[in-house]
């Protein structure tokens, strides 16, 4: 490598990008993450030079010419580097050549990260990030040469309990997750692959659990996998075979006496086989219609055991289906079937669809009462006798999993990296949710009709036991320090925030009556919040309804007084209970808010945080001035929107939203607290479901773990109405909001309103970073913008191949000052640049 590397006044990334992947999520990424970047084709990948800029390639997907392929080596092997994305595309050969990893037969449905120490974050402590679609399992062996930068776990695909040490007990759990078998009793946990005889290593997808013999020992187990099945008699597999469907799901249960029968479900699980003799035959195909009519899809089933008034013991099935339970007490399917009230609700529909189920004797009574339902790695448990299921506990941690069954997610040799997970999808549903059909509706109480929620966009996968995790930020920031980690110089990063802020806290109000004939007193609360935070030096966003008889709430003069104070008031767009989310309703309701004189309309929160997908974006779209919404986030946590930092939403058809950013709100107040933890109390209709102490010292914890960790912005939404008591039985609460305000000032927290985060945010974009030339000694560089902007603020490592940031000077050599920060518990120089006017050279000195 020569001692002065010559970048050519460019940026030192340059992103080969496949059509027809998300869109620009990686661009995005580091975009977020204040790192300059050049995009390419993926075709233009053989074309890389050693001789000039870019230093690091990030490759998306594997160019189909093997001869490109090949040239990347070279590249690599003349000095550049690499970090391969999306490396399911890349031929299992190759990997293995690259980077020593073997590819598994299987394949597995999201999961979890732990960062190794070369990727560790601070902010992440023990904690480990969320996975999103499917990926192949990787085997690093121990000769490889290869560096682990993560490792990932899967989530369980099948579980059941059963009689395995035939006490008499069926409280041996276990459960199958990414080729290991956890197997718990008593507190226990033992982790091994697991594997069958005369088939090998396997994950099944579904198992049963019984007395397939008649020997009275609930001790046999079936094991199934796509069209196969394997069963487990007397300590021994001795029967499977293949079927011509697919399995869906077993369902097995008690008759009292003899062996259990089994049911295989097959295909979409709404028609199955059945056996009475253990699996040794299999009946003819019969259809599972409740009605006696339509046959019914279904997901996964189990059969459960409870004693009734007299104390007769009784059997019941249950069988999940399309986010309901069809459960038979022996007396035949019950119509309609039952939601499962496993705690998490959100506008009348649940927010969650369990994945597994299965019922142990985990009492050790002789009774399989206890029933544990998994939404992915979420595990919610039933107490029998209050009939409601726990909090969740994350599996990985209920069953101490330890460095048995994880796979390497990102490895490394030399200067090549390969991320051997959906990084892309992973931070793209972490932001927005599932792809749902946008015309599906739900029906709520009173028979409105609705539009998805937010937060049921977000169903089956948000990890409810990480809610204070901005996930996908920081999968954005793993990506970043695998950058940084790479580049033959130091990187200058442009900071998230003007005027080196280390993060910006704020507090946002939606605007609304609950009943009638309260808009005198919610108008009131608000000036009253609205004043209250002019003495704490807060600006707030004020997001204000304009259908219906709120239309009469605010007065020109109290919205006038709001803006006079340093608030931003907006508006809180209504298609709650409605179908009219056009572009022309939302720019009437905006209308009205102009005629009480505020203009622009700089920003949106939807009413009852529907995020109706393309339709909302279209319509934020449709009018121009407006620059954000926040109708993502929410709810007791982050983990509805996965950021911290404003991001772009992206359409179903894959371009962005690019008139507007996303700027998620954080904590709700206490008005969402029955909808998160209804089952953390005895009564929630008539008590409290979240102390105010606990909801305050929540709100507290959070914005100081994002003032010291995660850099964001951090908003606590807090409606007037609520906060004036209006709501019974939740009591007034004004004095905590206050003392929440002045706690973030008293720590320095800076605080800016949505639409001053969004306009710095829109021109921060338009800032580039290009690399000059690196010596080894001096990294020169330069900070260019198409428009001038105040308080660019530009990050530095304070050491580089093993010396000390010294200085940094301008064009001209003029010293700028240094802000010494620890960022990711590590030690980088804040320069700060007071206006930024096209372009401005500068240097970095190291000694």
């Amino acid at each position: 490598m020569p001692d002065t590397i010559d970048f050519g006044a460019g940026p030192a990334v340059v992103v080969f990008q496949p059509p027809g992947r998300i869109g620009g999520i990686i661009p995005e990424a580091l975009s977020q993450e204040g790192i300059s970047f050049v995009e390419r084709p993926i075709d233009q990948v053989g074309e890389l030079k050693t001789d000039n800029s870019p230093r690091l390639a990030i490759v998306i997907g594997a160019p189909a010419n093997p001869s490109a392929r090949d040239s990347l080596r070279q590249w690599v092997e003349k000095g550049g580097s690499v970090i391969l994305l999306w490396c399911d595309q890349w031929p299992a050969n190759e990997l293995r050549d690259w980077f020593g990893i073997e590819r598994q037969s299987e394949d597995v449905e999201g999961g979890y990260l732990w960062p190794a120490e070369e990727l560790a974050i601070p902010g992440l402590s023990s904690e480990c990030l969320q996975l999103i679609g499917r990926r192949f399992l990787y085997r690093l062996p121990a000769d490889a040469q290869s560096r682990v930068l993560a490792l990932g776990s899967a989530h369980p695909t099948a579980a059941i309990a059963f009689d395995a040490t035939r006490d008499g007990f069926a409280d041996d759990e276990w459960f199958w997750a990414g080729q290991e078998l956890y197997r718990y009793s008593r507190g226990r946990t033992l982790i091994g692959p697991f594997e069958v005889p005369g088939i090998g290593p396997v994950t099944p997808t579904t198992a049963g659990s019984g007395d397939f013999t008649g020997d009275g020992f609930r001790d046999n187990l079936i094991v199934c996998r796509d069209y196969s099945y394997a069963i487990l008699r007397n300590g021994a597999w001795v029967d499977g075979g293949t079927l011509q469907n697919r399995i869906r799901h077993v369902l097995t249960w008690n008759p009292g006496a003899g062996i259990w029968p089994i049911q295989l479900f097959l295909e979409d699980g709404s028609f199955c086989i059945e056996s009475l003799d253990g699996g040794r035959t299999w009946s003819s195909a019969k259809v599972f219609a409740p009605d006696g009519k339509t046959p019914i899809p279904t997901d996964f089933g189990y059969s459960y055991e409870y004693l009734d008034d007299s104390g007769v013991v009784h059997v019941a099935l249950n069988l999940f289906s399309q986010g309901a339970f069809f459960t038979n007490f022996g007396a035949g399917w019950i119509l309609p079937p039952v939601l499962p009230n496993i705690g998490p609700k959100y506008l009348y529909a649940n927010v969650i669809a369990p994945t597994i189920g299965y019922a142990s004797d985990a009492a050790r009574t002789g009774l399989r009462d206890q029933i544990s339902l998994l939404v992915y790695s979420n595990v919610y448990a039933r107490d029998p006798v209050s009939g409601t299921f726990n909090y969740p506990l994350q599996f990985h941690k209920l069953y101490s999993a330890g460095p048995a069954g994880r796979h390497p997610l990102v490895v490394n040799r030399g200067r090549a990296t390969a991320v051997l997970y959906d990084i892309e999808r992973t931070i793209y549903q972490l932001q927005q949710g599932l792809d749902h059909d946008p015309n599906a509706a739900i029906i709520m109480a009173g028979g409105l009709t609705t539009f998805n929620p937010v937060i049921n966009v977000f169903d089956d996968w948000v990890d409810y036991t990480q809610l204070d995790l901005p996930q996908a930020d920081l999968h954005e920031r793993l990506l970043r320090v695998m950058v940084t980690s790479l580049s033959p110089a130091p990187i200058p990063r442009l900071w998230y925030w003007p005027n080196g802020l280390r993060s910006v806290a704020s507090l946002s109000h939606d605007v609304e009556i609950s009943v009638p004939d309260q808009n005198t007193q919610v108008a009131t609360e608000t000036m009253r919040i609205g004043g209250m935070a002019k003495e704490a030096k807060r600006h707030d966003t004020f997001f204000v309804l304009m259908t219906g008889t709120d239309v009469n709430t605010m007065s020109r003069k109290d919205l006038a007084k709001l803006e006079a104070e340093g608030h931003q008031v907006t508006i809180h767009f209504d298609t709650f209970g409605s179908t009219d989310f056009t572009a022309a309703n939302f720019q009437m309701q905006s209308n009205l808010l102009r005629e009480r004189g505020v203009n622009p309309v700089s920003g949106n929160r939807d009413h009852g945080l529907s995020w109706l997908k393309d339709y909302l974006g279209y319509a934020i779209m449709s009018q121009p001035e407006t620059v954000y919404d926040s109708s993502f986030g929410g709810g007791p946590g982050y983990s509805h929107c996965g950021s911290v930092l404003p991001y772009r939403l992206y359409s179903l058809a894959g371009p962005a939203f690019e008139s507007f950013d996303e700027i998620s709100h954080g904590l709700m107040d206490i008005a969402d607290g029955d909808f998160y933890f209804s089952q953390l109390v005895p009564n929630p209709e008539t008590s409290m479901v979240l102390p105010l102490d606990d909801l305050f010292e929540r709100a507290q914890q959070m914005v100081l773990r994002n003032h010291s960790a995660y850099y964001g912005f951090f908003d606590c939404l807090f409606h007037p109405v609520v906060v004036a008591g209006l709501t019974p039985p939740i009591p007034e609460f004004f004095d905590r909001v206050k003392k929440l305000a002045q706690f973030m000032t008293d720590k320095n927290i800076p605080s800016l309103s949505m639409k001053d985060v969004a306009v710095w945010w829109r021109a921060r974009r338009k800032v580039q970073v290009r690399l000059r030339s690196w010596d080894r000694r001096t990294l020169r560089f330069s900070a260019a913008t198409s428009e001038p902007l105040d308080g660019v603020t530009l990050v530095l490592p304070q050491r580089a191949n093993g010396m000390e940031l010294q200085s940094v000077t301008d064009g001209n050599g003029g010293a700028i000052a240094i802000n010494p920060a620890v960022l990711d518990g590590n030690n980088y120089g804040m320069v700060t640049l007071p206006r930024l006017d096209m372009n401005k050279d500068l240097a970095a000195n190291y000694s």
